[in-house]
């Protein structure tokens, strides 16, 4: 993640690894089911680590086990080993910790903290 993405950032992160599912349609309109790792979460949304791009704007369905909604993809970013496919929560979800903890998780201090 560039400096750039960390300082957008409003709500706390917890980096994380978690299998997740999600499914979105690509450019001609196909539905794509795929699976990818969950590298962080935040109250308000997630970064979903995937060996293909996803469209800025794409509205996607995630589930990981115990955890699942809608989010909108805000950026797509080629990394060293796959895509950084960061999105905002939809329909008014938000993280919790107490109601959802990925297996393996490492909660980080708010940007200027």
């Amino acid at each position: 993640m560039t400096k750039e993405m960390q300082n957008r950032r409003e709500t706390e992160r917890s980096l994380c690894s978690e299998l997740v599912r999600i499914e979105f349609r690509d450019q001609k309109g196909e539905i794509v089911n795929f699976a990818g790792l969950l590298e962080d979460v935040s109250r308000r949304g997630l970064c979903i680590s995937l060996s293909l791009p996803v469209r800025v704007g794409a509205e996607i369905q995630f589930q990981c086990d115990g955890f699942a909604g809608k989010a909108s993809v805000e950026y797509c970013n080629l990394g060293d080993y796959s895509y950084l496919v960061g999105a905002t929560f939809l329909d008014g979800l938000e993280w919790n910790e107490s109601a959802w903890r990925p297996r393996h998780l490492l909660a980080l201090a708010r940007p200027g903290q």
